[in-house]
């Protein structure tokens, strides 16, 4: 009886890691990512977000192989406890970002300061329009201070290029905007920014469109932050 006990512990403690690989926390971020960079392991075959995503496909393998593993040796044994630990598992999936975001103001607590501040890279978004006198971005930024002080501060998005490569967007200067952030707060800032058009490729003069914030630059007088979640 001891060994299925174990052995039933070691099918549900890898379901539980599939799960882990496939959550997503508050900033739009799957925990699996983290989990490939810390042992060394870059999470996407090619660039970050081309090619094959391997904490997902590492993460649906495993959810399968353990899930049925976990429930048949469940099922006639402990049916009650089985139902109830993949229930459990599922919320957990939907409550995972409430709960990574409150796990970090606690963190924080009693913290201040440039490396309190974050975005959430799934909430934010910049659109675009270039000309021949100037380039136009609007930017839609969630913005997140968990310290326990406000900071006003100085932020630009750092900007991918993506599907417009032909306009070099990550290559343009733009001056920070100030925005100052409440203590413990998450919000979303609409800002704007203007730049000098760079000599763009195949003869375009004018182009529109949108693109992701792969970034942002915090500034503080002296001090800087850049966040990127790739």
């Amino acid at each position: 009886m001891k060994w299925r006990w174990n052995k039933g512990i070691g099918y549900f403690l890898l379901f539980c890691l599939s799960l882990l690989m496939l959550v997503v926390d508050h900033r739009g971020m799957y925990f699996g990512d983290f989990v490939f960079k810390s042992i060394g392991i870059p999470p996407w075959s090619k660039s970050p977000g081309e090619g094959i995503h391997y904490p997902i496909v590492f993460g649906v393998l495993l959810l399968v192989v353990s899930g049925k593993l976990f429930m048949d040796y469940c099922r006639g044994r402990y049916p009650k406890i089985g139902r109830r630990a993949v229930l459990s598992c599922v919320i957990l999936i939907f409550a995972f970002p409430t709960l990574s975001y409150w796990s970090t103001l606690a963190l924080n607590v009693n913290r201040s300061g440039l490396p309190t501040l974050d975005y959430s890279a799934k909430d934010s978004q910049c659109n675009f329009n270039t000309g021949k006198e100037e380039v136009n971005i609007r930017c839609e930024l969630q913005l997140m201070n968990y310290g326990s002080s406000p900071m006003q501060v100085g932020v630009k998005p750092l900007l991918q290029d993506e599907f417009h490569k032909y306009i070099g967007l990550s290559k343009l200067k733009i001056e920070h905007q100030e925005v100052l952030l409440p203590p413990r707060s998450s919000h979303r800032y609409t800002l704007n920014y203007t730049a000098q058009p760079l000599q763009l490729l195949f003869g375009k003069r004018n182009s529109s469109g949108s693109t992701a914030a792969g970034g942002v630059h915090f500034v503080q007088g002296d001090e800087e932050r850049i966040v990127i979640w790739e």
